[in-house]
């Protein structure tokens, strides 16, 4: 039975008719360990908002995610921002080993040091802020993280962009409750590399600090949170039932639980 004709992968075929009836070959394993983060939209099979990409053509995403020769790590941050595949990590890992240039110029760069965190004296004195998503299962909806840097209290806000006015208002929200921090640390993604962003934070007092090109590990309290986050979209996905509700539910366990 081909239950989407017009996917042209074969496993991906099988993968979709798994997804429809629940019945998972044991050659699907790999798809069957992530199947609460898969959907479906145009034909396509996606994973978590990103388009998985079928054999054919996995070889030229890594040729593309290559392009000006970024170290390993590089290399794989590149392709998550975009695609997905099962042993993606370990098919790029052996793209760069095999790369000539790479093997000419010496030993891939070092990652820019990390620079050391100090915990803030006081709660709410720095905040960090981060989106996740899209969830293609949900509309294509972010989540905007908010968490203080002292005691790890989490806001988690669905969102439908992530332009500099759905974040400020957002922001504004919660500075209204909480009031303003003295500094906001975040990536060096958009809205957050905006001119306008800059001036919003100075506008309220706010020192921005920002983590180095292509290293947003250093925003990592942030990013720690979307496990949290992704526990409450999984579950809404599962149960069929409202994702703002699961959400809270999920931060609301974090609290129960000890913050872990």
């Amino acid at each position: 039975m081909e239950c989407y004709v017009g996917v042209g992968d074969s496993t991906l075929q099988e993968v979709i008719c798994a997804l429809d009836s629940g019945e998972w070959p044991g050659n699907l394993r790999q798809y069957q360990l992530v199947q609460d983060d898969l959907s479906t939209r145009d034909n396509m099979l996606i994973k978590t908002g990103f388009v998985v990409i079928p054999k054919a053509l996995q070889e030229k995403a890594l040729e593309v995610a290559h392009a000006g020769h970024p170290a390993t790590e590089k290399q794989k941050s590149i392709l998550r921002q975009r695609v997905w595949w099962p042993g993606m990590a370990t098919d790029a890992e052996k793209w760069v080993e095999s790369c000539s240039t790479c093997a000419v110029n010496g030993k891939p760069e070092k990652p820019t040091p990390m620079l050391r965190a100090f915990a803030p004296k006081a709660v709410w004195e720095s905040i960090a802020v981060d989106f996740n998503g899209p969830y293609a299962r949900f509309g294509g909806v972010y989540i905007l993280v908010v968490v203080d840097c002292r005691s790890r209290y989490l806001f988690a806000v669905p969102v439908k962009s992530t332009s500099l006015e759905r974040t400020r208002d957002v922001l504004e929200a919660i500075f209204q409750r909480e009031g303003f921090p003295k500094y906001i640390k975040s990536d060096n993604g958009p809205p957050f590399n905006s001119a306008e962003y800059k001036a919003y934070c100075a506008q309220r007092g706010i020192k921005p600090i920002f983590s180095t090109p292509l290293f947003p590990q250093q925003n990592g309290l942030a990013e720690s949170q979307m496990k949290v986050v992704n526990r409450g979209m999984i579950s809404a996905s599962i149960n069929g039932t409202g994702y703002a509700e699961e959400l809270q539910k999920a931060v609301d366990a974090m609290w129960t639980s000890g913050g872990q």
